[in-house]
């Protein structure tokens, strides 16, 4: 892309786009996972580049529980057993840059 070759402050104008919503499919222990990726970028003649990336998880939420079984249910016959029964994401609070 030659845009991005180019420095920002050579257009002289602030710049902020759109990402358009990007379905990315992922086969996850044989469970078909669609995560939707969109975001934006900004920025000034005076200051860098700022990308941000936003990541829809619902249809990853909806296959926790059969993914998290698929990697840890196990059944020993002498030995101990370990059943996922129900598994869920919740949001943390962003990491420090």
């Amino acid at each position: 892309m030659v845009f991005a070759a180019l420095p920002l402050a050579a257009w002289g104008a602030d710049l902020a786009f759109e990402i358009p919503a990007v379905p990315v499919s992922l086969n996850l222990a044989g469970q078909p996972v669609t995560i939707t990726i969109t975001g934006n970028v900004s920025g000034t003649p005076e200051q860098p580049l700022h990308l941000n990336l936003r990541a829809d998880l619902v249809d990853l939420q909806s296959h926790m529980t059969p993914l998290l079984q698929a990697e840890l249910n196990q059944s020993n016959r002498c030995g101990e057993r370990i059943s996922v029964e129900r598994a869920t994401l919740v949001p943390a609070a962003p990491a420090d840059a």
